[in-house]
């Protein structure tokens, strides 16, 4: 699923080797107790996916992502809430913060959740070398 809900422009073969990377460096936030992941499940298909890093008290929202196929269902709005949860619970994450495209669907959904902007974020990404 995060393969085929990636917005990054480039070849399969290089999402592959991105996310097989983040996923290793995830699991190994997991396994050190500074991490979790949640998936929802709808009829046997994941529906959409999030994990939470949290180092101090803070809690950071990563690779938030609803598969096409279950949008507009509330799968993120259930999800946000249960890793939220979950964090305090495991992680002992009293703040979260999350980032995301100023105006995005993401954002309004983020807002009907109780998330409030706090200041912009910008980003650089160079293509890969041919």
């Amino acid at each position: 699923m995060q393969l085929d809900s990636s917005p990054m422009p480039y070849p399969r073969a290089f999402r592959e080797t991105f996310q097989r990377a983040r996923n290793a460096q995830l699991r190994a936030d997991i396994d050190r107790g500074r991490a979790l992941w949640r998936c929802a499940w709808i009829d046997g298909q994941i529906a959409g996916s999030m994990g939470l890093v949290a180092q101090d008290g803070l809690g950071r929202y990563q690779s938030v992502q609803t598969h096409p196929d279950f949008r507009r269902q509330g799968v993120c709005s259930a999800l946000l809430a249960a890793i939220a949860d979950a964090g305090a619970v495991e992680l002992g994450a009293e703040q979260l913060v999350i980032v995301t495209d100023a105006g995005s669907v993401a954002e309004r959904i983020y807002r009907q959740q109780g998330f409030v902007a706090a200041m912009p974020t910008h980003g650089v990404c160079l293509p890969p070398q041919r």
